[in-house]
């Protein structure tokens, strides 16, 4: 985390202006040293007010519900972006010899809206991309597993935020509690449960993989070489994968 931010430094890191960040002072979103200069953590705030904006919260909905429950972009300071926030995913898809329809097409099942504004997992996607297109996969079926992961991520994501919602956050509402007693609640909670979260995922894709690589195998003949089922045999006919819905957004 960079930091601590001038107006001017911090506008030109987040793609605003300065009379935005006056806004966001005002509202008691982002917050000043004793110095005048910003905290160290107003960069990832604001991207977070941006991202709140392009659903359609305003920042005077984020200051009253602030004013009402505490500090709720706080609770994010653990997702913050990694080191390199403005990768050109561009230039960095042109360097790994993909063009710009793939890129194009990448950028809207993944929710890329600033090509210019990448960070390090979305250079790492397009490694992965490049990488399998290499081994020889086709196109069309390597982009129809991106758009598989991506949908069951988001289902994922959907899935232990209502779960945590419903048998957590509303429970504790429940008991009576309210503001920044729910939120500190809420939060003690939380976080320890956060560190589950990519273990289980981690855990269950790779038995479910195990478990496929068991398929494949079995429906190989024992006096074929496994060579012989790879590239080409994905490059003498088009391969197409029904297993998801065609259109994800």
């Amino acid at each position: 985390m960079a930091g601590p931010w001038s107006r001017d430094k911090l506008a030109e890191a987040a793609g605003t202006n300065e009379e935005c960040l006056r806004r966001y002072i005002d509202h008691g979103l982002i917050h000043l040293q004793t110095d005048g200069d910003l905290e160290p953590d107003s960069l990832h705030r604001v991207r977070l007010i941006q991202f709140a904006r392009s659903r359609g919260i305003s920042e005077k909905h984020l200051a009253a519900a602030i004013a009402g429950q505490g500090d709720l972009l706080g609770m994010f300071e653990e997702l913050d972006q990694p080191a390199d926030p403005h990768a050109n995913l561009r230039e960095s898809a042109s360097n790994l010899g993909l063009d710009g329809a793939l890129l194009g097409g990448l950028a809207q099942i993944l929710d890329w809206r600033d090509l210019n504004a990448g960070t390090e997992y979305d250079i790492a996607t397009l490694r992965v991309v490049a990488k399998a297109l290499e081994l020889g996969m086709p196109r069309d079926a390597l982009m129809q597993i991106v758009r598989v992961l991506a949908d069951a991520m988001d289902h994922l994501a959907d899935a232990e935020v209502r779960t945590f919602h419903d048998y957590v956050h509303e429970r504790f509402r429940a008991q009576g509690l309210v503001g920044t007693e729910l939120l500190e609640a809420s939060r003690r909670v939380g976080k320890p449960l956060k560190e589950l979260v990519e273990p289980a995922s981690s855990a269950f894709t790779a038995g479910r993989i195990n478990e496929l690589s068991e398929r494949i195998c079995s429906a190989i003949s024992p006096n074929t070489p496994l060579l012989q089922h790879r590239h080409p045999a994905w490059s003498r006919r088009p391969c197409s994968l029904s297993i998801w819905p065609a259109s994800r957004r």
